[in-house]
């Protein structure tokens, strides 16, 4: 007969230092989202997560420019998996484009996903997901539009050459021209250029730049913009236009940079004294600095400190606008 006596222990009766130690490596291992779910077993846990993220910094990753997979996605994906077919429209629309773009069952929860992501992080989504009709018909132009965009997201080449370019935006996950420049290939891109859309090549080249897709900013103004040097060089010239040219320097990529300020020099400015400074290298670091704080853009905010002299702001000042915007 054993004479083994079984032990038994709380988590909660363990050394403070070492019950923190098993919360911190608990978060590293599974991720922020389930250490925030730790919160709510008690009081005592609540107190000693917030504690360990904290004091260990583990708040402080850079936010990306699109959101990560969080608590919030988790959630979506569940509820457009589960949702009935005379549920919420929002939610049937998202699962029903995937079902369409693939047949496979493991390659739909994939696609649901992805497109989950980028729902949320359109502008207007929850909203639309609130005040959407339970058991309302889904019209077919609207989820043409919707599918439309998803299978520019997906990256599916032959079926957006199959469909043609669709009239609409879809309010669910953006434009497919935008969607094309921030995730698609050249192929992709392409039908858009040569579509007649007002303003696509801007827009396109502005939403490749924010993405820091240096390639298909290339692409865009080398086969598209070219052929259009005298609108390219309005907009230089003009307030609007220089305000969009700022808005693409916004961006990750210091390659980018380099890029459209080379394809400045090549342009024969006339000076206009009332948009003085509007595109300058100095508005320009003003604009960039606490983006490179927000998103954790390093690189560039290196590239920004490297070219202090050329902005005109001692090397000092540029440190220390980046650490007020930090």
């Amino acid at each position: 007969m054993s004479n083994h006596i079984p032990m038994t222990f709380r988590l909660m009766d363990l050394p403070l230092e070492l019950f923190q130690q098993i919360i911190y490596e608990t978060i590293l291992a599974r991720g922020r989202k389930r250490g925030l779910r730790l919160m709510l077993v008690n009081r005592f846990f609540r107190e000693q997560v917030r504690y360990v993220l904290c004091m260990n910094s583990m708040l402080d990753g850079a936010w990306p420019y699109q959101g990560e997979y969080s608590m919030v996605q988790s959630y979506l994906e569940y509820w457009v998996n589960t949702e009935p077919r005379d549920g919420n429209r929002i939610l049937v629309i998202i699962r029903q484009v995937a079902e369409h773009l693939t047949t496979e069952e493991s390659e739909t929860k994939r696609y649901i996903s992805s497109l989950c992501k980028l729902a949320m992080n359109h502008d207007g989504f929850f909203r639309s997901l609130r005040n959407a009709s339970v058991r309302e018909c889904i019209l077919k132009q609207e989820f043409e539009t919707h599918l439309h965009a998803a299978a520019v997201y997906m990256n599916h080449v032959s079926d957006i050459q199959a469909w043609g370019i669709p009239e609409s935006t879809s309010f669910l996950f953006g434009a497919p021209y935008d969607l094309a420049a921030r995730y698609g290939s050249t192929d992709i891109m392409e039908p858009y250029l040569q579509h007649d859309i007002a303003q696509v090549d801007i827009c396109a080249l502005v939403a490749a730049a924010q993405k820091g897709r240096l390639d298909m900013v290339r692409f865009i103004f080398e086969s598209h913009m070219d052929a259009k040097s005298d609108q390219w060089k309005s907009f230089w010239m003009t307030r609007n236009g220089q305000i969009r040219i700022r808005t693409m320097l916004i961006t990750p990529n210091p390659e980018i940079w380099d890029y459209f300020l080379n394809e400045r020099g090549k342009v024969k400015l006339t000076f206009d004294p009332s948009m003085a400074g509007l595109c300058s290298m100095r508005q320009l670091s003003v604009c960039i600095r606490s983006r490179c704080c927000r998103f954790g853009w390093t690189e560039m905010a290196r590239y920004i400190i490297g070219r202090a002299k050329e902005i005109s702001l001692p090397y000092k000042q540029i440190h220390l606008q980046i650490a007020i915007s930090a």
